[in-house]
C-alpha cells in the first residue's frame, strides 16, 4: 500500500465533539476520524458517545498508539483520514515512530492545577506535554493552535519557544 492520505492530526482533550466532527472533518474533506487513545479503547461507553456526534458519510475508529502504529499503513487509497489525539504525548509518539504526520492543528487542551498557558483561553499544558509539542515541533511537521476552522491560529513552533 502506499502513504496513507492524512489529512489532518490534531491534539484536542474533548477528542471527537461538535468542532471535529462537523467543522475540521467537512473542512479537510476526510471520510474516516481515527481517535488514537490507550483510555478511551477502553471506555465502550465514551467510544459510543463519541461516535455518535459523527456525521452521516465518514467512519470512525478508536485505536491504542500500538495498534495505531501497526494499521495506519493499511489505509485504502479511498480513506481520507483525520487523526484525533487527547494529549501531544501519544501525538509524539505516532510522529516519532514514522506516522506521515504532515501537519498537527492544537485544540482544546484544559487548564489545571499543573498546566502552564500557552495561548489563554484554549491551550493549556504540563511540562511533560510542553516537552511532547517541542519534540513534535522538532520534527519540522507545522504546529498550529486553532479552535475552529474560522477562528486565527496560532503559530505553536515559535510560541512553544519561550519555554
Amino acid at each position: 500500500m502506499g502513504t496513507p492520505d492524512i489529512r489532518l492530526a490534531r491534539i484536542d482533550n474533548r477528542m471527537i465533539h461538535g468542532q471535529v466532527a462537523m467543522m475540521w472533518t467537512s473542512k479537510v474533506q476526510a471520510n474516516l476520524i481515527i481517535v488514537v487513545d490507550d483510555d478511551v479503547v477502553k471506555d465502550d461507553y465514551q467510544m459510543q458517545l463519541m461516535a455518535t456526534a459523527v456525521p452521516d458519510g465518514v467512519q470512525v475508529r478508536f485505536f491504542t498508539v500500538q495498534k495505531m502504529l501497526e494499521v495506519y499503513a493499511k489505509a485504502s487509497a479511498n480513506q481520507h483520514l483525520f487523526i484525533v489525539t487527547r494529549t501531544p504525548i501519544a501525538m509524539a509518539q505516532l510522529i516519532s515512530n514514522g506516522v506521515p504526520i504532515p501537519e498537527v492543528n492544537i485544540g482544546n487542551m484544559h487548564d489545571g492545577a499543573d498546566k502552564i498557558t500557552v495561548i489563554p483561553e484554549f491551550l493549556y499544558a504540563s511540562e511533560q506535554e510542553i516537552q511532547a509539542i517541542k519534540e513534535i515541533c522538532d520534527t519540522r511537521i507545522k504546529v498550529y493552535g486553532q479552535m475552529s476552522p474560522f477562528t486565527a491560529n496560532h503559530d505553536i513552533n515559535i510560541l512553544i519557544k519561550k519555554f
